[in-house]
């Protein structure tokens, strides 16, 4: 609330103008019936109108037009006093120029990485970038002390329910709206500006350009380029963005043994990633493929898994070529159900071998063949759903790794909350749930480019709202996977590992409380429910949760204080709140820095295995910082 006046401060006026205009009649319509005066531009004052929704365009307050074909619409004093006047402060700057104070923005941006994954062309690219959109986000952001500020369709509304029972939106919300903005528009400038370095590195060279090294790729400059949702970058390449698969086929890169690309393609190094799966060369000897038939293996069972056909601009082998090697029949005694575009990589063959069971004999009901990496992205995900039997859940996996993870009371505000603890990398995920898959979450998930959804079984009008997405993946495994308490196997070089599946569980009753405060009700759900998703996260894991949510995750990292501070740095950027969240480990903390870094973040609670020689330390540091902590006695590292 805010605290001169005991009440957060009024909506009157709300700006709408957005590219996503999914729910925005209807939040519109809501504040129209508070009494909110809408103003809007464009196609979002067209939608609302059709809507039924009374609006006042931008161009008959500014008193100027829309100019250069929508280009110049709301960049004018107008708008940009409306948003970042102080109120109390600048009232008399705005009453000698005629600024009226805009309360509420609701802008999300030209669709630029939609754009590019599709193949834009240069000059359609360069049209997605959004302007005026992104000034006006940080400076509602900015001005977040009397602006609300909502750059998500999924916050609309929450929005809409605070105004209509209090008249406005809190303190704190406010702050976690304003924090989500800047990262909504950080994560669209390193996209551009991730795009534009590529696609400057893909042009050839001119004479006032500077040198590029040999085996630099070339193409000429309307030639698509793609922009995944996070920059990997090694010194002399082009940078890259993880989330989207590929570039245009006359573009794919070779690798070793494959045809020559026709003429005019740009070269690429050998080994590249940035092939598209339907370009992916054929192995000689795997099974023809048919137009929605699962490949067969002579002798084996009928497997539900569909097999996508090769397109004609796949690469085509070459009599001179070098045949990879092939694979065996059956493995492990099971037999070989579906051969696979390719392995992790454009350049290693590979295959599905399965007993029927399972997520291996799940039933496709449509999208592309599975790779390689979908199914273990996949796997990850149905492992770590089925935690999570009691209430409707969502986990969304990205590169083997939770980023995302919610309960709710539904399925569709499940895989909201899941996305919210990280959207940048939930774009490109792999999405599975705990329940029936239905038309409602189906909507929701439309809204967001995931290559795989997977849930026990998919309602008729699920998969009817699904189907235009026609490369989007939908598993239905039948019943929900439980633990089989099998045995979990892992190759090394010239052996296999072999190990009990980590089917443990933790209990409120198995909980040890080391210090002096003990954990409420709310911290003990928390704690639990954090320390079922660190079961699934690769080690080092922290995770951070609230209220049946995570809010940020670290995984991977060599030392488990930059897991703590890479946790707290995805909630952050999140626009998460971490004030009285819980933290899990899946080991014990060898040293007080990750302790201090969790609780300097806002973490109150802590769930650990506990058995280090500095156990007596790290409780001594969360009591001097009014923490709580509880041991489990289990460890749960995930290598």
């Amino acid at each position: 609330m805010n605290a001169a006046r005991g009440r957060p401060p009024p909506v009157a006026r709300a700006l709408l103008s957005v590219s996503d205009k999914t729910g925005v009649v209807a939040f519109a319509r809501g504040l129209r019936d508070a009494g909110v005066e809408i103003l809007s531009t464009g196609g979002t004052a067209r939608a609302l109108r059709e809507g039924g929704v009374e609006v006042r365009d931008v161009s008959s307050y500014t008193g100027y037009p829309e100019i250069m074909d929508g280009r110049v619409k709301t960049l004018h004093p107008r708008v940009h006093g409306g948003l970042l006047a102080r109120r109390g402060e600048d009232d008399a700057v705005m009453a000698e120029h005629g600024i009226a104070g805009i309360d509420l923005l609701a802008v999300n941006l030209y669709p630029f990485e939609r754009s590019v994954a599709r193949g834009a062309r240069l000059a359609e690219a360069v049209e997605n970038v959004d302007i005026g959109g992104p000034a006006m986000v940080r400076a509602a952001a900015k001005n977040h002390r009397f602006v609300t500020v909502v750059t998500n369709p999924a916050d609309y509304d929450e929005v809409l329910g605070l105004i209509r029972d209090h008249g406005g939106v809190g303190d704190i919300r406010r702050l976690e709206l304003a924090a989500a903005a800047f990262s909504h528009t950080a994560a669209y400038d390193r996209a551009i500006a991730s795009w534009f370095a590529g696609h400057r590195a893909a042009m050839p060279r001119t004479a006032d350009a500077a040198p590029q090294k040999p085996d630099a790729a070339t193409q000429t400059p309307d030639a698509a380029l793609q922009v995944p949702d996070a920059v990997s970058q090694t010194p002399g390449t082009a940078p890259q963005v993880t989330g989207v698969a590929s570039q245009t086929p006359d573009i794919a890169p070779q690798t070793a043994g494959t045809a020559p690309q026709t003429p005019g393609a740009a070269p690429q190094k050998p080994g590249t990633e940035s092939q598209t799966p339907d370009a992916a060369p054929q192995a000689p000897g795997a099974a023809p493929q048919t137009p929605g038939a699962a490949p067969q293996t002579p002798g084996t069972a009928s497997q539900t898994l569909k097999a996508t056909p090769q397109t004609p601009d796949a690469a085509p082998q070459t009599p001179d070529a070098a045949p990879p090697p092939d694979l065996p029949q059956a493995w492990g005694g099971f037999p070989q159900a579906a051969r696979l575009r390719y392995g992790e990589n454009p350049h290693q063959i590979a295959a599905l071998y399965s007993g029927g069971g399972g997520l291996a004999g799940a039933e496709q009901l449509q999208g592309k063949q599975l790779s390689f990496n979908n199914y273990l992205d996949a796997d990850a995900a149905v492992r770590a759903v089925r935690e999570f039997a009691d209430r409707p859940a969502c986990v969304i996996v990205k590169h083997a790794n939770p980023c995302g993870a919610a309960c709710a009371d539904s399925l569709a505000e499940a895989w909201r909350r899941a996305r919210q603890t990280d959207p940048q990398s939930a774009f490109g995920g792999i999405v599975a749930v705990n329940r029936a898959l239905d038309a409602n979450t189906a909507r929701a998930l439309a809204e967001q480019f995931v290559e795989v959804v997977v849930a026990p079984q998919v309602a008729p009008d699920a998969l009817a709202v699904l189907a235009a997405k026609t490369a989007l993946r939908v598993l239905a495994h039948g019943a929900m996977l439980g633990d089989d308490g099998g045995l979990d196997a892992r190759a090394v070089a010239g052996g296999v590992l072999v190990q009990q599946a980590d089917t443990r569980r933790v209990a409120a009753g198995d909980l040890k409380t080391v210090t002096r405060r003990k954990p409420d009700e709310r911290e003990t759900a928390d704690l639990l429910f954090a320390w079922r998703v660190a079961k699934h996260v690769r080690s080092n894991a922290i995770v951070l949760a609230a209220e049946g949510r995570t809010s940020g995750i670290g995984a991977g990292q060599m030392s488990r204080v930059d897991s703590v501070r890479l946790a707290v740095d995805k909630a952050a950027r999140a626009g998460r709140v971490l004030t009285g969240a819980a933290m899990a480990s899946d080991a014990f903390f060898p040293f007080e820095d990750g302790i201090a870094a969790a609780h300097e973040a806002g973490v109150g609670a802590v769930i650990q295995p506990g058995g280090s020689v500095n156990d007596r330390k790290i409780i001594a540091a969360a009591d001097e910082r009014g923490m709580t902590m509880v041991f489990t006695g289990v460890r749960h590292f995930r290598h």
